[in-house]
């Protein structure tokens, strides 16, 4: 018939005087390209305001930290 499946495929049987895996696929090397970060960065001037937000927003950052872990050890102590 036309519609008929295709015929399967024979994959190579291995005895067993040689124990390794019957279909090895090819191995592919990923070899990273190195590109230097510093071509890609623009320098951004930092004037006074963005480097009162860098503080503002770091103090707070601290603070936030801080009451994290107060909260955990609180809670640990409590439990």
């Amino acid at each position: 018939p036309t519609n008929a499946p295709p015929p399967y495929t024979q994959y190579p049987q291995h005895s067993s005087a040689y124990p390794t895996a019957v279909y090895q696929p090819p191995t592919v090397t990923v070899v990273p390209l190195y590109r230097p970060l510093w071509n890609y960065l623009t320098p951004t001037p930092i004037t006074s305001s963005l480097r009162v937000f860098f503080i503002i927003s770091g103090l707070l950052y601290l603070i936030w930290g801080i009451l994290a872990v107060g909260l955990e050890i609180g809670i640990l102590q409590l439990t």
